[in-house]
């Protein structure tokens, strides 16, 4: 889940990179527009998936959740509520790599 959040994230970055809001390219248009989507799906979504895995923290452990959204926290210890700001750190360290990436390249 987190490797395909960052090659994600780092598609997304190039395109902001060469953003152009000309209406002349049809295609060029809407691939603009869809980055600006899918890049703030991609920044919330650290967010609100910490918020709700803070909220059902009980109920992690139950299979419907875990068959449902286990892929989020799959790997981590989910017996103390610490593990969700260590989760988030991880996603933002991402974050930050994936910025240094395409910042750093021509």
């Amino acid at each position: 889940m987190i490797e395909s959040y960052v090659i994600g994230f780092i598609c997304c970055l190039i395109n902001v990179r060469v953003i152009d809001f000309t209406r002349e390219e049809k295609w060029t248009f809407a691939n603009t527009v869809l980055t600006l989507i899918v890049l703030s799906i991609l920044v919330l979504f650290p967010i609100i998936s910490v918020r709700y895995m803070f909220k059902n923290f009980a109920n992690l452990e139950a299979n419907q959740i875990k068959k449902r959204y286990g892929e989020l926290y799959a790997g981590y210890n989910i017996k103390d509520k610490w593990i969700l700001l260590h989760w988030e750190i991880e996603y933002l360290r991402k974050i930050a790599l994936a910025c240094c990436v395409v910042i750093t390249t021509d």
